[in-house]
């Protein structure tokens, strides 16, 4: 497995954790959401902006406008979203994911597909982040 890897984007730190599905069993999905888990719970969450999923970690200082950062968070989220059901198609069919879905917790359901965004203290279900201005084409 490659090592993580930095960068930034903008004000956002991106910490890209390279999970890499090509000797992976659908069986291991629960070591990606303990692996998500310890990540947030490592974290203090009180204050900057931050997003989890099992390929990427995000931070950024507190006075980072909200809309930069949930720019880039649901670009990971559909970045990771869409290797994740590339994966799942693959090895398990069509269905896949809504089968995944329904054999998870809410909590392991959000720590593996939809990520867990906290920003100043707030935590928002993946379906209730705070709505951004969209950007013109």
């Amino acid at each position: 497995m490659k090592p993580a890897t930095s960068y930034r984007m903008g004000r956002v730190q991106v910490v890209k954790h390279h999970v890499d599905f090509t000797d992976a069993d659908p069986d291991r999905m629960q070591d990606l959401v303990l692996a998500v888990r310890h990540r947030v719970l490592e974290t203090h969450l009180l204050t900057g902006c931050h997003y989890f999923c099992p390929e990427y970690t995000l931070s950024a200082p507190d006075d980072t406008p909200d809309e930069e950062f949930v720019e880039q968070a649901r670009r990971a989220q559909t970045l990771w979203c869409m290797k994740l059901n590339r994966f799942l198609r693959r090895e398990l069919g069509g269905k896949a994911k809504k089968r995944l879905a329904r054999s998870l917790t809410q909590i392991e359901r959000t720590l593996l597909i939809g990520g867990v965004l906290v920003m100043h203290g707030n935590e928002y279900h993946p379906k209730a982040w705070p709505k951004t201005p969209s950007r013109a084409s």
